[in-house]
């Protein structure tokens, strides 16, 4: 059993609701440290972007949420954690032999179009101020049936073999660790610039879900807010929030 890798304190669960409340509960209760990492075989009410239901069989993937605490990181600069533990994610999936991984904006993480994890970022916030986060990630690692669930792929089923989830999670917590370091050092600003390199479908024409509404448009980039910025006809430039903006798999 793992206990501690790259200073992440590893607690293994068999079953849970949901890595990120026990470690919010956890928080509540004056009983959580800095670098707690969660990690369950199976979670019965994981969350995804919108309080989504994350879906994951038992035994077959990873599924964590890692407690970090933070000194200098305003609230403003919220999207940029975001950006960075999706680019850490892709870095540790290359690793891994995925070379045609995206992350679809917000949060999700696809490879040959296909979603195969996400994460969800839950800060604790005081004056302004982003003291501690609770970091979600969840990866498909071996699973290869999925239940009403067209769009979604695993790291098996395009890989086409089988692999040691402890060699994933290790891959992974390495970029994460190497990540957070470089966010405690002040090193910020590249991981938005890392996040736009990634983003899927940018700089494609194609049609979007505006306000529940079909568009044609093309998207540039995600500015430092977290905002899809899509050109229309003319280089008319309008920057949408999570709430406004839906980018589907097939229009």
């Amino acid at each position: 059993m793992l206990n501690s890798v790259y200073n992440f304190n590893i607690i293994k669960l068999d079953a849970i609701s949901s890595t990120s409340d026990l470690l919010k509960e956890k928080y509540h209760q004056g009983k959580v440290k800095n670098n707690d990492l969660i990690l369950a075989a199976y979670q019965n009410k994981g969350r995804g972007q919108h309080n989504n239901r994350w879906v994951a069989a038992s035994g077959e993937n990873i599924t964590f949420s890692i407690f970090s605490t933070f000194q200098d990181f305003s609230l403003p600069e919220k999207f940029l954690l975001n950006a960075a533990v999706c680019s850490a994610i892709v870095k540790a999936l290359s690793d891994i032999g995925l070379f045609d991984t995206k992350i679809k904006w917000p949060n999700d993480i696809l490879s040959e179009n296909r979603k195969i994890g996400g994460i969800l970022i839950e800060n604790i916030v005081r004056k302004n101020t982003i003291v501690a986060s609770i970091i979600g990630v969840g990866i498909n690692v071996n699973q290869i049936q999925f239940e009403n669930l067209p769009n979604a792929s695993s790291l098996r089923q395009i890989l086409n073999k089988k692999l040691d989830l402890y060699h994933v999670l290790k891959v992974l917590l390495y970029h994460l660790r190497e990540m957070l370091d470089n966010l405690l050092q002040g090193n910020k600003r590249n991981y938005l610039d890392q996040y736009n390199t990634l983003l899927w479908k940018r700089d494609e024409t194609r049609l979007f879900e505006v306000k529940q509404n079909q568009v044609k448009a093309v998207l540039r980039e995600v500015d430092e807010n977290g905002k899809a910025k899509l050109e229309f006809e003319k280089g008319k430039m309008i920057s949408f929030n999570t709430t406004e903006l839906k980018i589907p798999y097939t229009i």
